[in-house]
């Protein structure tokens, strides 16, 4: 999607105001269940975008996309 850039990181922990340390620790994490959850229903919510013409809106898209067992807000479609 971008060409990837090469700088050191370093440059971007100053930038960015976060320790070298802090980064890859980050870096190190394993995948969020947030995450997973949000790759899950990425093909859903497309699918579901596709079907209704690609008529963008979460009140539109979030009946068809909803897990029973996931918290999200109808009007924004995020997690409450």
């Amino acid at each position: 999607m971008f060409p990837r850039l090469s700088i050191a990181v370093s440059r971007l922990c100053s930038v960015l105001n976060v320790t070298r340390q802090g980064y890859w620790a980050w870096k190190q994490r394993p995948v969020s269940r947030r995450r997973l959850e949000d790759e899950r229903l990425k093909p859903l919510i497309l699918k579901a975008w596709e079907a209704s013409d690609q008529t963008y809106g979460a009140p539109r898209r979030r009946p068809s996309c909803a897990s029973p067992t996931a918290a999200t807000s109808l009007r924004s479609g995020s997690r409450d």
